[in-house]
């Protein structure tokens, strides 16, 4: 009998420190169920016409060393075009420029005046706005010892960016910035939807710092 309670005393002990790592890992859920990126942004914070000039904003440059978890398929869109769609509409409700456009083309790694020209040209555009993507990434940090499946999720965003007047060449403003937004998940990962607005709210007070940023010191341009 002593026997046979040692062996079952024995298997527990095995068998707890396993059960710690039964946590849920974060993976992307059925296509139809991903959350999406895109949210509205906050016509409140309107401010006064900068720029009295029609700028482009290009698609964003992937320069991430790693992907958003393993893959970047959690969400119903691709993330550069996410980030991309969230910066025209964020510049385009501020009221510092003129006009905003969306251009779906990369920036070259090259911006030649030539280059320059041939955007101005093709888009009929003053300026553009072009942007790095540095970080979109999630992180997991776990919580306590033993048994306890909690996980503290960061989204970490970065973005880099630069506003350029096309007819000189001018850099007119050039920074970046970056937000982390954190969750604690007693799983060990968020639910899509948890995860979904967590991501967007990373995303959103990344570009509203980028946007201050440009309306507080990129140099004053207009039209020669």
């Amino acid at each position: 009998m002593k026997r046979k309670l040692l062996g079952l005393i024995l298997t527990a002990v095995l068998i707890l420190p396993l059960t710690g790592c039964s946590a849920s890992k974060p993976k992307p859920g059925k296509e139809s169920r991903r959350p999406s990126l895109f949210y509205q942004p906050g016509y409140q914070t309107s401010m006064r016409q900068k720029y009295p000039l029609k700028v482009a904003v290009l698609t964003v440059r992937d320069k991430r060393i790693m992907p958003f978890y393993n893959t970047d398929n959690f969400f119903k869109e691709p993330i550069t075009d996410a980030v991309s769609d969230s910066i025209y509409l964020e510049l385009k409700s501020s009221g510092m420029f003129k006009e905003v456009v969306r251009v779906k083309e990369i920036s070259p790694r090259r911006l030649t005046q030539d280059e320059l020209f041939r955007i101005q040209m093709d888009y009929g555009v003053d300026m553009i706005f072009i942007a790095d993507l540095t970080a979109f990434n999630i992180l997991r940090d776990k919580q306590g010892v033993g048994t306890v499946d909690a996980f503290k999720i960061t989204i970490d965003v970065g973005l880099a960016a630069q506003l350029i007047y096309l007819e000189k060449g001018y850099v007119v403003w050039a920074d970046s910035a970056g937000r982390q937004e954190k969750e604690l998940a007693k799983s060990g990962a968020l639910n899509p939807s948890e995860l979904g607005a967590l991501s967007s709210k990373a995303l959103k007070a990344t570009i509203e710092d980028i946007k201050k940023l440009v309306y507080q010191t990129g140099k004053e341009m207009r039209r020669s």
